[in-house]
C-alpha cells in the first residue's frame, strides 16, 4: 500500500496545515489551548490512521491467502 495515494493522508496533510496555520491567530491563554487541542488530535488521529492502516493491510493479506488456499483445496 502506498500511504501518498491515500486520501485520508492529504486529508491529515490539510488539516494539519490548517491547525499550524490557525495557532498564531491566538492571542495569550488562546493560543496555549490551541495548541493543546491540536496536539491531542493530531495524536489521536494518528493512532487512529495507523490502526486503521494496519488492519486493512492485515485484512487484504488474509483475502489474499485464502483465495490462495480456496484454489489449493479444489
Amino acid at each position: 500500500m502506498r500511504v501518498v495515494g491515500e486520501p485520508v493522508f492529504w486529508l491529515g496533510v490539510f488539516l494539519l496545515v490548517l491547525g499550524l496555520g490557525l495557532i498564531p491567530l491566538g492571542d495569550g491563554p488562546e493560543r496555549g489551548a490551541m495548541t493543546a487541542v491540536f496536539a491531542t488530535g493530531a495524536v489521536l488521529a494518528s493512532i487512529s490512521g495507523w490502526a486503521w492502516w494496519r488492519t486493512t493491510e492485515t485484512f487484504m493479506q488474509f483475502l489474499y491467502d485464502f483465495r490462495k488456499w480456496a484454489k489449493e483445496k479444489s
